[in-house]
């Protein structure tokens, strides 16, 4: 309890300090560039805070003056400080809409131009896919995106949904799979506690999407989801190894 009570006093302070900035600094960040290195410094904050200790493989495999899709599997919610923290891009996520007007987290998420979905009324969230796919066209940056829909309670991934993976195909935008490993340790869904420990995350070649134009998302989706498992499974195959 003392780590998880230390976590949430910093979470608190920080997201408070540094969303402040972002708040003050967004009439002169236009893109939401700045903005979005600073929560890259408040992801990096709450991973230390919380005893993590995390890898990177596969950065060398991207352009840094490209922008991507990025989809993940989902685990836990320290996913997102270990993908804001871990990808060295202007990144932003398809997010659910109860978060964007969270104090101070939200306001600073709706600064750097993240994307709300409402997810229970779907003619609305047709036209948020709209709205992206022209906001990402005028002022491109990265998404990070969990196509389970949800984060996940058991080693099984969820089923991948096609609908934000068809967003990145509209607007041409390459897919790279990547494989959070590991969060679900640090935090599991539904508990307060916060332990430390070792996570990795995984980052796949990415995925052309031109060639998919035209074709059926939901191949794309299962090769997407393919490519996403197998990494993941590796990594717990290579930790039962290391223990046994």
């Amino acid at each position: 309890m003392i780590r998880t009570t230390f976590v949430l006093i910093n979470h608190l302070i920080w997201t408070t300090v540094l969303g402040t900035v972002i708040i003050l600094i967004s009439p002169f960040d236009r893109f939401g560039r700045t903005g979005g290195k600073i929560m890259r410094l408040w992801s990096w904050i709450m991973l230390k805070a919380s005893g993590v200790r995390y890898r990177i493989s596969g950065l060398d495999k991207l352009d840094r003056a490209r922008h991507y899709f990025f989809a993940a599997n989902h685990e836990s919610a320290f996913d997102i400080p270990l993908c804001f923290s871990g990808l060295p891009f202007h990144v932003v996520s398809l997010a659910k809409i109860e978060l964007k007007n969270v104090p101070f987290l939200g306001w600073a998420m709706r600064c750097t131009k993240h994307i709300f979905i409402d997810r229970y009324r779907m003619r609305k969230a047709v036209e948020t896919i709209r709205e992206a796919e022209k906001s990402l066209r005028k002022n491109p940056r990265s998404v990070l995106i969990f196509p389970e829909g949800e984060r996940t309670v058991t080693s099984k991934m969820f089923p991948f949904k096609r609908g934000a993976l068809r967003l990145a195909i509209k607007v041409g935008m390459p897919v790279v799979p990547i494989a959070i490993c590991g969060t679900m340790q640090i935090n599991k869904m539904g508990s307060y506690i916060i332990k430390g420990g070792d996570v990795e995350l995984r980052i796949d070649h990415p995925v052309e999407t031109i060639e998919w134009q035209g074709k059926d998302a939901q191949d794309f989706t299962d090769l997407i989801e393919e490519k996403v498992s197998f990494m993941r499974d590796s990594w717990h195959t290579k930790m039962n190894q290391v223990k046994t």
